[in-house]
């Protein structure tokens, strides 16, 4: 399974059947849904001079009509869960088109060269 998918995974023990890859595209938008997207994703080189190690940064962004309260800890708890490291929570937003707030968090990945091959 792909890192942003183990995300997407950690993110629908909060909102299961409501957590989409890059874009929400059901017509129309859910009340509430999270949207898994990679920022960064890059191979890690050791001495055998081989990808053997994917490293990322990944984010999830909750929107939802009802606001923001409480749901950032919520999100990074499911993502400490799922053996994500949390990088940073930035300031929630809100989009005037939709309606919806906006809760973000980043995280990156903890995998081992034992954890993740390369192929």
């Amino acid at each position: 399974m792909e890192l942003n998918e183990q995300l997407a995974q950690a993110m629908g023990t909060l909102l299961p059947g409501a957590v989409w890859l890059v874009v929400c595209d059901q017509k129309p938008l859910p009340d509430e849904y999270i949207v898994v997207t990679t920022v960064d994703e890059r191979p890690e080189v050791y001495s055998g001079d081989q990808d053997e190690q994917l490293a990322g940064t990944y984010r999830a962004a909750w929107y939802s009509r009802a606001g923001t309260e409480g749901k950032a800890a919520k999100m990074r708890r499911a993502a400490r869960d799922a053996g994500f490291l949390i990088e940073s929570t930035p300031p929630a937003g809100y989009d005037s088109a939709t309606g919806h707030y906006i809760t973000y968090i980043e995280v990156s990945n903890t995998d081992t060269c034992e954890d993740y091959q390369i192929t």
